[in-house]
């Protein structure tokens, strides 16, 4: 595979999800509510079964609306995570993880914001503060994810190349020994010998 197609296939999945948030955020007030509280019923009714005992319809409205925004920030960490793991997947052109990982939580915060800015363009939607540093920390999770999962593999990869060379420097000894006795140097042997007991 060459590079250019690389690169762009590994820019596809970060477009797609930016493209997804950006749809999500152009929803006015009214819709965005509909679909938030298509979820919250769903954990009203399946999560939180004890919640069907509420009657008054201010105790509802209180429960409906931490529910509410439970999801929503829930939904929006979630979202960012998955953004994050894709940033993190993008710039696998940057070599060094820690910058690598610096640069998927900046590139997905600096998204975040201009999606918050964004939403102040929308009837009915707000731009918070609040949802940037929630969706920044949700970017974090993510490319944090592939850094620990990039770590694994990589010492993964260490422990199987450090047996091998175990291997070879066995078979190496092996070979050594029988000429040490051949050459009827006491010296080289026992060096040899004890070089094999190690």
């Amino acid at each position: 595979m060459n590079k250019g197609l690389k690169l762009i296939l590994g820019f596809l999945p970060l477009i797609l999800i930016c493209l997804l948030v950006f749809w999500f955020s152009s929803k006015n007030a009214e819709q965005s509510l509909s679909q938030s509280d298509i979820l919250v019923k769903v954990v009203k009714e399946r999560l939180m079964p004890s919640l069907q005992g509420i009657k008054t319809k201010r105790d509802i409205n209180i429960v409906d609306r931490v529910i509410s925004v439970g999801v929503r920030k829930t939904a929006h960490f979630v979202a960012y995570t998955i953004l994050g793991i894709c940033a993190f997947g993008a710039l696998w052109f940057i070599k060094r993880k820690g910058l690598r990982y610096t640069a998927a939580v900046m590139t997905c915060a600096l998204y975040a914001g201009s999606d918050e800015i964004h939403q102040l363009f929308v009837a009915g939607r707000t731009g918070q503060l609040r949802d940037v540093i929630i969706d920044s920390s949700g970017a974090a999770m993510g490319a944090l994810i592939c850094l620990i999962a990039v770590l694994i593999i990589q010492m993964q990869g260490m422990k199987d190349e450090i047996a091998e060379l175990k291997q070879e420097l066995e078979m190496y000894r092996q070979r050594k020994l029988p000429e040490a006795e051949a050459t009827g140097d006491p010296a080289m042997y026992q060096r040899t010998k004890k070089q094999r007991q190690r």
